[in-house]
């Protein structure tokens, strides 16, 4: 029994070890090149898809597909982020203001800024987590100077 425990252990971490080092390789690469991200991204029936796309030490970057009518209610992020929108037809509010966006339409948030999106007909957007500053990460920590004791 044990030995059967430790062949599939072994098993295991083969293809753990073989799928980071893939994905190391992809991400190493000194380009990528995603061809044609709406028809890749099926948009679900009465439903809400959200799909990594790519993601590095300094980005994600993250398809959503969105049926008419499905929203995402309003929240917050940690990072700012981009949004744009690739297919269909979306309104944004970010903050206090709302925007009818179509594809082509780009925006950008800065972190912690309350944001919703509704489909107003199915639609494909493409949203960028972007590195957060550290004074974005910490807002109210104290500034210290280098010259201070």
């Amino acid at each position: 029994m044990l030995e059967h425990r430790l062949i599939h252990y072994r098993n295991w971490l083969r293809r753990l070890l073989e799928s980071n080092r893939q994905y190391d390789e992809a991400m190493s690469a000194s380009h990528t090149f995603l061809p044609d991200l709406v028809a890749a991204t099926e948009i679900p029936a009465e439903g809400t898809l959200s799909k990594v796309v790519y993601k590095d030490d300094q980005i994600r970057v993250v398809s959503f597909a969105f049926d008419e009518g499905q929203e995402l209610t309003e929240h917050t992020a940690a990072l700012p982020a981009i949004v744009q929108v690739l297919s269909g037809h979306l309104r944004l509010t970010m903050g206090s203001e709302t925007f009818d966006a179509k594809p082509g339409d780009w925006a950008h948030m800065a972190a912690r800024l309350p944001h919703s999106v509704e489909a107003i007909e199915p639609s494909v957007m493409l949203l960028t987590l972007l590195p957060a500053r550290v004074d974005q990460l910490f807002p109210r920590a104290e500034r210290i100077d280098e010259d201070s004791p």
